[in-house]
């Protein structure tokens, strides 16, 4: 978290966080940028009662390989993030063990900006980080089972008629595979053969569940303090199946151990932990390793990684979607 200044009174988001947060119309705010590759997270403090908020510019996003244009886009993403947290919350996750932060303002006049409550914790990710580096365990055991607890809850829900309709698995397990051809990180025959692990069918894949849609470890914080796991970006939430969320979770935490340790196998005692926690099954750990192998050729397609390991990677999928 980097530390940026305060905001300007003269800037039209001052009078948004002073709205939302009940505060004066004179109200200080000190800002951080927040850990984000789009650069478009940042949380505001208010300097005197310390009152926090998070705001998220859609209008600094990348969409479509551009930082600017597409308007309607970026407004329809934004009003739909502010109704997918509002949806979540009536799912049971407006207190107690599971947090989904209140939105508290959106305005496509200040860059397509939703606002939202903060969330306290530490996230999977630094809490991956403290494992490999300090050997923290305990914590990381902790917070995954709740991250894990959370799913269970979430998926044993009631699907809302208002969530947006499933996406294909194999539909965009094909889009992945044809971005990593053409930036040269699959031949034609490397492409065919992934291309036919979604091919051969998955029937019965599972019924449809609300899903996150983007469990990632940075989206789950856990905080020991509050005894309160907080679960944010819920741009991609939608009706799905249950091994979607699992898969990638489980894909997401392989590649950060393997990446910080050098060591492919070191997750796997937390993998385990995870369907351990959320109580899986056999067919649902087995159908998850499809949606593993998707979201290891997604992380592949990340340019900063270094090339090698982004090969890696690949061949990581095709052997976990194929066992």
């Amino acid at each position: 978290m980097e530390a940026l200044g305060h905001l300007p009174a003269s800037d039209p988001l001052q009078a948004l966080l002073a709205g939302a947060l009940s505060l004066g119309p004179d109200a200080d705010f000190e800002v951080f940028a927040l850990s984000n590759p789009d650069g478009a997270v940042f949380l505001y403090v208010h300097r005197d009662s310390g009152r926090k908020a998070v705001a998220k510019f859609y209008g600094r996003k990348w969409l479509d390989d551009s930082r600017s244009g597409s308007p309607e886009l970026r407004g329809e993403l934004l009003r739909r993030e502010f109704a997918n947290l509002e949806q979540a919350r009536t799912l049971g996750f407006s207190g107690g063990t599971y947090f989904v932060p209140r939105p508290l303002a959106m305005s496509d006049a200040v860059d397509w900006m939703l606002l939202e409550e903060h969330v306290g914790g530490i996230n999977l990710h630094h809490a991956i980080w403290d494992c490999v580096v300090n050997g923290n365990r305990e914590f990381l055991f902790r917070a995954v089972g709740h991250a894990a607890g959370f799913l269970r809850q979430l998926h044993g829900a009631a699907l809302p008629g208002a969530l947006p309709p499933a996406r294909g698995p194999y539909e965009y397990h094909a889009k992945v595979l044809g971005q990593l051809r053409y930036i040269g990180l699959l031949d034609d025959g490397d492409y065919e053969r992934h291309l036919a692990i979604g091919l051969r069918g998955w029937d019965e894949i599972g019924p449809s569940v609300p899903i996150h849609g983007d469990a990632t470890p940075e989206h789950f914080l856990w905080s020991d303090e509050e005894q309160r796991l907080g679960v944010i970006d819920f741009e991609s939430f939608r009706a799905g199946v249950a091994a979607e969320d699992l898969g990638y979770l489980a894909a997401e935490m392989k590649h950060l151990f393997w990446y910080y340790s050098g060591d492919r196998w070191a997750s796997e005692p937390f993998i385990a932990r995870m369907y351990e926690a959320y109580g899986a099954d056999y067919f649902q750990t087995e159908r998850a390793k499809f949606f593993m192998a998707v979201a290891e050729l997604r992380i592949a397609r990340n340019f900063w990684l270094p090339y090698d390991y982004r090969r890696q990677l690949i061949e990581e999928a095709e052997r976990c979607s194929s066992s």
